[in-house]
């Protein structure tokens, strides 16, 4: 017996207050995520949501949180957007990887304490960054505070 996509979908989502985040009970990725698949079609859940309250997401738009929430499913929750409106939305809300929590920083705050003292005691920018394995434009910026600047 097939059943249809919405009530797949819905038999798993935890429905509480109209206003408050729903959940789908499923398996999560690392970043918070569900995904569903029905018939053989794979998708992450706050897009069919958003698809089965809204119709099908137009090319080129994501579904986006309001609620800041990836596992949360409520339709009232999401709206549509481009990468460019997500990106944007991260940056406003101040959820985007900074410091050693960029994937591919070799630097640690305590680093850029030490590195900040030996740019006082005038060492030059080249032999730091030798000494910490980075470029000596990193040293540049962290001495300009093009990065690293939260970093007090």
């Amino acid at each position: 017996m097939n059943i249809s996509i919405e009530e797949h979908f819905w038999s798993k989502v935890d429905r509480r207050g109209p206003n408050d985040c729903w959940i789908r009970r499923a398996y999560k990725s690392k970043m918070g995520y569900t995904r569903m698949t029905h018939n053989g079609e794979r998708d992450m859940a706050h897009r069919i949501s958003w698809a089965l309250e809204n119709g099908p997401v137009p090319e080129g738009m994501m579904v986006l949180h309001s609620c800041d929430n990836p596992g949360c499913v409520n339709p009232a929750h999401l709206f549509l957007g481009t990468h460019f409106d997500n990106m944007r939305d991260m940056v406003a809300k101040k959820r985007q990887a900074r410091g050693e929590s960029v994937y591919r920083s070799k630097l640690t705050a305590e680093d850029v304490r030490e590195i900040r003292q030996l740019i006082a005691i005038g060492r030059s920018h080249g032999g730091i960054a030798r000494e910490y394995g980075v470029l000596r434009t990193a040293i540049g910026n962290i001495n300009t505070g093009y990065t690293w600047a939260w970093l007090k």
